[in-house]
């Protein structure tokens, strides 16, 4: 008897328009989700309902994330928005809301849309999303940067955000959060290629920073410069669609509209003249729109043209197998995070091993500690988690609580998103 096709756990049909952003809030307890005209959902992966829906910006939604509670989202209206917590912000004078809470076919929104905390404009011209690093508590700029005009921020939780220059999109600006302070101005401009930038000619570049907490300005004559590029090549004869790294730094991988799955060794890459850095894999489907590392590090998934989503070992890129459910191109996939963790943050302060990796550059940057893994193989077609569906586990949730953090979301230009719930690969077959 042959195996069945592996089908999702759950299809959200939520938006009108094709997807571009879908991203796991903290426990995976939220799906935020942005589409192409600008409209964000919220989904509670337990009642497996939109819980809020309305339209943050203007123009499509490039990038969207939780951060400290708060959620970041990046629109094609060249501005970037920092939504206070759902229930809060709401009183006089907190913040100005993106919109009304729209009530769909059969439900009606119980949450109202957060309010706009803070906002930072943007440059949007090459669809680049921005990039965020969280810093540790204890070693960021409020634990050295006294300085008065920031009115007490930055005691909590910090982070730094790259994003593309205002003036110049070849070029990488960093801000600090949540004080929204440019710190790093024109990363790339002393050597940066004339003629074309990073990723429209399948390049990739991986670059450090020796001193992330101090300030920098690319354009200054006689800078000290804290960035330098430690590597750059190329993988693919057309631009650069998508772009993962994993949660240690140790590898990257991009797709384009060839055939190519690249995988980077970035601890290679940070040895001066690192040599096989670049791997090319080549696939059956030509174009390939997103890529996704699983938080785990041990599967790669790439969505398609033809709409199929191709699973790969990251160790090895052997295939695993694939799913299939969009009828379309897949434009975005995302990875549950891993239960327990946030988002990798930044080791240390200076001295190289504080980077950020943001696709304005296509760029990535290494952790010299950072272990490797083990390749495991399940057999074709054997995915998919058949008990993922109980509520029996202490996580609480009802699309599956033991393999939580194996959940994959899919989103493609039939405006669904797919929620997928995989096998642990570290078993075997």
């Amino acid at each position: 008897m042959s195996t069945p096709a592996p089908i999702p756990l759950h299809t959200l049909r939520t938006h009108r328009t094709p997807l571009s952003a879908l991203h796991f809030g903290a426990g995976n307890a939220l799906l935020y989700a942005g589409d192409q005209d600008g409209w964000v959902s919220v989904t509670d992966t337990r009642a497996r309902r939109a819980v809020c829906f309305w339209r943050a910006h203007d123009g499509g939604i490039l990038g969207l994330e939780e951060w400290d509670g708060q959620l970041i989202t990046q629109g094609r209206d060249n501005l970037v928005h920092i939504h206070s917590a759902f229930g809060a912000g709401t009183s006089a004078g907190a913040g100005t809301s993106t919109g009304t809470a729209v009530a769909l076919p059969g439900l009606t929104p119980t949450l109202a849309p957060p309010r706009v905390a803070q906002t930072l404009h943007s440059n949007a011209l090459n669809f680049c999303r921005f990039a965020l690093a969280p810093i540790p508590s204890g070693t960021g700029r409020a634990a050295a940067d006294a300085d008065a005009k920031r009115k007490g921020k930055g005691k909590g939780k910090e982070a730094l955000l790259v994003l593309p220059n205002l003036v110049d999109s070849e070029l990488a600006d960093v801000y600090h959060l949540p004080t929204l302070d440019r710190i790093h101005t024109a990363i790339n401009y002393a050597s940066r290629p004339k003629t074309a930038s990073a990723g429209q000619d399948g390049r990739v570049e991986v670059w450090a920073c020796r001193d992330w907490g101090g300030r920098y300005d690319g354009k200054r004559p006689g800078e000290d410069p804290v960035w330098a590029r430690v590597w750059k090549g190329k993988g693919h004869n057309e631009a650069v669609m998508g772009m993962a790294v994993d949660r240690t730094f140790t590898r990257a991988f991009t797709v384009s509209a060839d055939h190519m799955l690249c995988r980077y060794d970035l601890v290679q890459a940070q040895e001066r003249g690192g040599r096989d850095v670049i791997r090319q894999y080549p696939m059956k489907q030509i174009g390939n729109a997103s890529v996704a590392v699983s938080a785990d590090g041990l599967v790669v998934a790439v969505g398609g043209w033809d709409g199929r989503i191709r699973l790969f070992s990251a160790a090895t890129t052997k295939p695993l197998g694939t799913l299939v459910t969009h009828r379309e191109t897949v434009h975005v996939l995302a990875f549950a995070a891993p239960a327990g963790a946030g988002h990798p943050a930044i080791e240390g302060r200076g001295g190289g091993d504080g980077e950020a990796g943001s696709e304005t550059k296509d760029a990535a940057a290494g952790d010299d500690s950072a272990s490797t893994t083990t390749d495991t193989t399940v057999q074709p077609l054997d995915l998919l988690d058949s008990d993922s569906d109980s509520d029996e586990d202490g996580a609480g949730g009802g699309l599956g609580e033991a393999p939580r953090a194996r959940w994959l979301a899919s989103g493609g230009k039939d405006t669904k998103v797919a929620i997928w719930a995989l096998k642990d690969f570290r078993a075997g077959p």
